[in-house]
C-alpha cells in the first residue's frame, strides 16, 4: 500500500457565512486517506461529514462558504487553489463521489445507458460502442444480472437497490483513485445496504482504489473499513484503526455513540441516547465543543480546547481526561 496519500487534509477551517456572522462549520480538521484505504468518518447529523466530503470535491456553492485556514490535497492536486477546468479533469477520473440519493443522482429523463456512456466518453476518447460495452461490464460487476436490458430503462423504473449499484459502477466507471460515498446506503433496507456496501468494497479492493465512507452507523463502520475518524460539530475528535477505536475508544463522544448503539440493551429496552444537543456553531466556543454534552467535563474542558493526543495504539483523541479516568 503506498505510503503517499491520495486526500490529504491539514488544519482545515470552513465557515458558510450567515446574518450578521458566520457559522463555523469545520475547525481545524486534519484527515488523510492511502490507496487502497477504505476510511470512515462517522458521527451524528450536522457534524461536518458531509461538508467535508463536498469542500474534498470543491462541490461547495463557491459564494457560499468561506475557507478561513488550512489545506486540501487531493491527488497531488491543491483543491483550494484548483481551476475549473483542473476540477473537470479531477472528478469522474481520479476522483467520484457517491451520493445518498440515488434517484437525485440520476438524471430521469434519460435512459440508464446514456447516462452511462455519456460519463465514459467524458473521460475516455472511445467510440460509443466501446463506451456501452464498457457500460455493460461495470453493471455486471455490481452483480446486475440483466445488464442489457437495464440499459434501457429509465431510473425511476429502478429499484433503490438497484440505482445504487448504478450510481457505484459510475463511479467506477474511469478507474477512479478515490470513491467518497456519502451516506451511500441510508435509504435501503439492511439486507441490500450489505449487499450494496460489500460490492462497493469489492470493487474498491479490485481496483485499488481508497473509500470515504461517510456514515452515522458505527455497525457499517466496524464491518467495511480500515480506519475511522469521529467528528464532532465540525472537529475530529478522534481517529486510529477501526477495531482499535470501536473495542477501546479514547474519547467520551466516541463512548457515547457506542453505548447508544442497539447492540448495547436487551430486545424491549429502551435505547440510551446522548443528553442535549449539539452546540451553536454561529457562536465561538472556546473549549471543547461536546463539554456541555460530557459525563466527565472540567473547567478547564470549557475554557482551552484539548490538544490531540495519541497513545501506544495509534489512536489519536482530543480530549483533557486521561482515558483511565472515563472506563
Amino acid at each position: 500500500m503506498s505510503t503517499t496519500p491520495v486526500l490529504s487534509i491539514r488544519g482545515l477551517s470552513l465557515e458558510f457565512p450567515v446574518w450578521q456572522g458566520a457559522l463555523h462549520a469545520l475547525e481545524d480538521v486534519t484527515i488523510e486517506i492511502n490507496a487502497g484505504e477504505i476510511v470512515g468518518i462517522v458521527g451524528e447529523s450536522g457534524c461536518g461529514k458531509s461538508v467535508t466530503a463536498m469542500a474534498t470535491m470543491r462541490l461547495l456553492p463557491e459564494a457560499a462558504y468561506k475557507v478561513t485556514s488550512g489545506a486540501l490535497s487531493l491527488l497531488g492536486h491543491d483543491m483550494l487553489a484548483a481551476t475549473e477546468t483542473e476540477l473537470r479533469h479531477i472528478r469522474g477520473s481520479g476522483a467520484a463521489m457517491i451520493f445518498q440519493e440515488p434517484l437525485t443522482a440520476l438524471n430521469p429523463t434519460r435512459r440508464i445507458g446514456t447516462l452511462m456512456t455519456e460519463v465514459i466518453r467524458a473521460h475516455r476518447k472511445i467510440g460509443k460502442k466501446e463506451a456501452q460495452a464498457h457500460a455493460v461490464k461495470l453493471l455486471k460487476s455490481m452483480r446486475i444480472a440483466d445488464a442489457e436490458a437495464v440499459m434501457n430503462r429509465y431510473s425511476f423504473e429502478l429499484s433503490g437497490g438497484m440505482r445504487q449499484r448504478i450510481v457505484i459502477a459510475l463511479a467506477f466507471a474511469n478507474d477512479p483513485k478515490i470513491v467518497i460515498a456519502d451516506e451511500p446506503t441510508t435509504a435501503l433496507d439492511v439486507t441490500v445496504q450489505r449487499q450494496v456496501l460489500t460490492l462497493l468494497q469489492n470493487r474498491a479492493r479490485d481496483v485499488g482504489a481508497a473509500v470515504m465512507l461517510i456514515t452515522h452507523d458505527l455497525g457499517v463502520v466496524s464491518e467495511y473499513t480500515d480506519r475511522v475518524y469521529v467528528m464532532y460539530a465540525g472537529k475530529v475528535v478522534e481517529t486510529g484503526p477501526t477495531a482499535s477505536v470501536l473495542t477501546k475508544p479514547c474519547h467520551p463522544y466516541t463512548h457515547a455513540l457506542l453505548a447508544a448503539g442497539p447492540d448495547q440493551v436487551a430486545p424491549g429496552e429502551a435505547l440510551a441516547s446522548i443528553p442535549g444537543t449539539l452546540p451553536d456553531l454561529r457562536e465561538d466556543i472556546p473549549g471543547c465543543r461536546f463539554a456541555d454534552r460530557c459525563a466527565y467535563a472540567q473547567e478547564l474542558c470549557r475554557t482551552t480546547p484539548p490538544p490531540m493526543r495519541q497513545d501506544a495504539g495509534g489512536q489519536s483523541y482530543a480530549c483533557w481526561i486521561e482515558e483511565e479516568a472515563q472506563a
